[in-house]
């Protein structure tokens, strides 16, 4: 872990690798963060611990950060069969991830969209603040396919058992973790929204319990589309 960008790809061989990571840097995993690169048949077990404080803010005045076991934050990577049985947890900021937290991509700027397939978790994750997810913390463009989470994710708001808020597809997945919020928990999302040439959700099931403090924005696939 540490803020150097990797951009290679990363063949994992179906080896396991052990984690026990603390970290206040804004992207915190076993890549803090990915950009053009690839990772694949991995398995990550242990655990990763983040909690950014300070920095760049978003427009909800929620910090600009992300905790994942294999990438705090990542932009035009694939995950491919990509396994997490770590503890994810973080303190403070946004998007944490079984897989990855911030999967970032902004049309207008210099990023790339990434992709997560055949992707599991089994860890919990547990987040104090907004978009949490067994899969990915929030995916902006990033199509999900074929993955599954089986941990329980539990944060503030816009919390689900694959992503927390979502730009993209969905498709062929499943949540059977339990999933706790304050607001917008979803089985598989907390959040989908039409964007990026999102075709929104196909074949994705929940079996997981979803519990949330406030009934509004509770649903068994997603707490909130638009």
């Amino acid at each position: 872990n540490g803020m150097s960008d990797f951009s290679g790809s990363f063949d994992g061989n179906g080896k396991n690798i052990s984690l026990a990571i603390t970290s206040q840097d804004s992207y915190v995993g076993l890549f803090s963060r990915i950009v053009g690169g690839s990772v694949r048949n991995l398995t990550v077990t242990g655990s990763v611990s983040g909690g950014w404080t300070e920095g760049t803010v978003d427009g909800s005045s929620q910090p600009i950060s992300g905790t994942g076991a294999i990438a705090g934050g990542c932009s035009g990577t694939s995950f491919v069969n990509c396994v997490n049985r770590a503890n994810v947890t973080s303190s403070s900021g946004n998007a944490v991830g079984g897989i990855a937290g911030d999967a970032y991509y902004y049309p207008s700027a210099p990023t790339a969209a990434s992709s997560f397939t055949q992707c599991k978790n089994y860890g919990s994750v547990t987040g104090a603040s907004i978009y949490v997810a067994g899969i990915v913390g929030i995916a902006a463009g990033s199509p999900i396919t074929y993955c599954a989470n089986y941990g329980d994710i539990n944060g503030k708001s816009t919390v689900g058992g694959i992503t927390g808020k979502i730009y993209s597809n969905l498709t062929n997945c499943l949540n059977a973790g339990s999933i706790t919020a304050d607001s917008l928990a979803g089985g598989i999302g907390g959040e989908m929204r039409a964007t990026y040439g999102s075709n929104g959700m196909e074949n994705c099931y929940n079996i997981g319990t979803v519990r949330a403090k406030y009934e509004n924005g509770t649903a068994s696939a997603f707490g909130t589309c638009g």
